[in-house]
């Protein structure tokens, strides 16, 4: 039977290599972001160890806002006093007020970067060469206001050079430093994590973004005498309530997983495609192996007639769904890693990476024979077990064995995938569960599959009546195709499925980026009431000075000015910050880190635009 199996392969190839195609493009997708996530992780893991590695302890509040998607939670502002109190205790040699900000950019033309694409960070210059996360290439730090470190890659990118003056917009206006130094990450200043870093003087970039006095974190060096985790004990016995002191280790681990989270949410996504084009290979594999067994009637007949069992029959079915499958899993995990390799070359030009090619993990190896070989023997079973039931006597006719008739049992199944897939689906738009999105996939699935279970019920008729008009239009052609797609309404539905689903997939896009478009622009057309607007950086961190009001309402023509602020704000949902939510009026009144809110904060002055 392995004999006869392999040559029912080999004569088939050509049909059963097309087959595999759709199998290969999965398997491609799955393994291809799992390599390339892996080279990924492993390159900003580096990054930020070597960035972070002078780095012993850390001050920061308590009070943030956790974020859901995994990224570093926002924590509230920590006051100068702070950073003297942490300077004076035993085992530190240095401590540095660390400042963050992400401000507009315009390009050397004046023209805004788009607000979805590299992020823009405005840091502010380290003094001690340990705690600095990178070194200037070109050129010197920022020794006063007006002076700006600028990133290599930013440079490159938009072609900024030592004595340019950049613009950046702040919430309390725009800003145009002068380029005094070019830099970059790690201990040669070459690294680069693809975003645009701008490094300014600390006090004037507190002033820019009004938090004078206040740091987002403290990071602090020790002078060896004692272990980071006594240091920072040490440091925890004297600083206020409110703030915690972690381990540079800590912090380093605490990035890296964010950013790991960060990539395995980024890695699903793009996988998500190659499981569904491996949810619709099962469709087509389902389908070629049902055609292949309607063909080949006479030969399974004749080898039952010549004594060879069910099992024998199925199994050489299946050994070739397996064969199928093992070569499509090859393939698309070879296929998979020339992406990611492709991948590599694009990504490098923009963030540093690790050197060398990537490499295949145990896990996309495995995922990618489970998911190639899993889905064509899982598609081919059906088709073999209706192999096992050709009867002898068959051989002596050249009718086919398949048969039209609708079974109670695929009526009641049917039914039942149809209301457990709308179940699901509701219960994920309505957001009853933990996972909405996984929920609302598996009743999609479990619809399309019950298309397949009672889709036959309905393909006859439909079929017939779609085709009615074309024997008259096509002739003999015409009603050949009637009768093939209504003869077998089981085959007919398989086939439709298949496309159902891509269909689907577009409509669901379609529809989410027409009802975001509608949306949109709904709200800024009843919104909006002004004859102009003065934008400020869109929805970034830009800003006007109040000033400008005036100057506006003192043009010719101008009746009415409304100022606009929006920007962002932190809820600080910790358990630290929904403590804080409990603090008087007056105390949050004289809270020094420039804070706002009751248990919340953002930063303060004119943001937004003018009408």
């Amino acid at each position: 039977m392995l004999r006869i199996a392999w040559k029912g392969i080999v004569a088939r190839k050509r049909r059963l290599v097309m087959t595999s195609l759709i199998i290969v493009v999965g398997v491609a997708f799955i393994s291809g972001t799992a390599v390339l996530s892996d080279l990924l992780t492993r390159s900003v893991n580096d990054l930020v160890e070597e960035a972070y590695q002078g780095i012993d302890a850390m001050v920061r509040s308590t009070e943030a806002e956790e974020h859901p998607m995994g990224v570093i939670a926002t924590r509230r502002a920590t006051p100068a006093d702070q950073l003297d109190l942490v300077r004076e205790v035993r085992g530190v040699r240095a401590a540095e007020g660390i400042v963050q900000f992400s401000p507009q950019m315009l390009d050397k033309e004046g023209e805004r970067l788009a607000s979805f694409g590299l992020p823009v960070f405005a840091l502010n210059w380290l003094e001690d060469e340990d705690l600095a996360s990178g070194n200037v290439i070109r050129g010197r730090g920022p020794t006063g206001p007006d002076e700006a470190v600028l990133d290599f890659h930013t440079s490159e990118d938009l072609g900024f050079e030592i004595g340019d003056r950049l613009t950046l917009q702040f919430p309390t206006g725009a800003a145009t430093p002068e380029i005094v130094g070019i830099g970059g990450l790690g201990s040669d200043g070459k690294d680069s994590t693809g975003s645009r870093v701008v490094i300014l003087e600390t006090s004037w970039l507190q002033e820019l973004i009004n938090q004078p006095g206040g740091y987002n974190y403290i990071s602090v060096a020790g002078d060896g005498s004692m272990s980071q985790d006594e240091l920072a004990t040490t440091i925890a016995a004297v600083v206020p309530s409110g703030t915690e002191v972690i381990t540079g280790q800590a912090f380093i681990e605490e990035n890296q997983e964010s950013v790991g989270r960060l990539l395995d949410i980024i890695e699903q996504l793009v996988s998500a495609f190659g499981y569904l084009a491996a949810f619709v290979a099962a469709f087509v594999i389902y389908n070629i192996f049902s055609i292949l067994i309607a063909q080949r009637t006479r030969e399974l007949a004749l080898l039952r007639a010549v004594g060879a069992s069910r099992s024998q029959i199925m199994g050489s079915v299946m050994l070739e769904a397996a064969v199928v499958g093992v070569l499509a899993a090859a393939i698309g995990l070879l296929a998979g890693f020339g992406l990611a390799v492709a991948l590599k070359r694009v990504l490098g030009s923009i963030l540093s990476l690790s050197e060398g090619l990537p490499r295949i993990t145990l896990g996309a190896i495995v995922t990618s024979i489970v998911v190639g070989v899993l889905t064509t023997i899982v598609s081919a079973l059906i088709p073999a077990i209706r192999a096992t039931r050709v009867a002898p006597v068959a051989a002596m006719s050249e009718v086919g064995t398949e048969t039209a008739r609708i079974g109670w049992s695929r009526r009641i199944f049917g039914v039942l995938f149809v209301v457990g897939g709308v179940t699901l689906v509701l219960l994920g738009v309505r957001d009853a569960v933990d996972s909405p999105l996984a929920v609302i996939g598996a009743g999609s699935a479990l619809l399309f599959v019950s298309l397949v279970v009672i889709g036959p019920l309905f393909a006859g008729p439909i079929s017939r009546f779609i085709a009615r008009p074309l024997p008259a239009l096509r002739g003999v052609s015409g009603r050949l195709a009637r009768d093939n797609a209504s003869r077998n309404p089981k085959r007919t539905t398989a086939t439709g499925v298949a496309l159902t689903i891509g269909v689907g997939v577009v409509t669901v896009i379609a529809v989410i980026a027409a009802s975001f478009t509608v949306s949109f622009r709904s709200s800024f057309e009843t919104q909006l009431k002004g004859d102009l607007v003065i934008d400020s950086g869109g929805f970034g961190g830009g800003g006007f000075q109040p000033s400008l009001v005036d100057q506006v309402a003192a043009v010719d023509g101008v009746e009415v000015v409304t100022p606009l602020r929006f920007g962002p704000t932190r809820v600080l949902n910790s358990v630290a910050g929904l403590e804080a939510a409990a603090r008087p009026a007056e105390e949050i009144a004289a809270d020094p880190t420039g804070d706002s809110g009751v248990g919340a904060s953002g930063p303060a002055g004119e943001e937004g635009f003018l009408i």
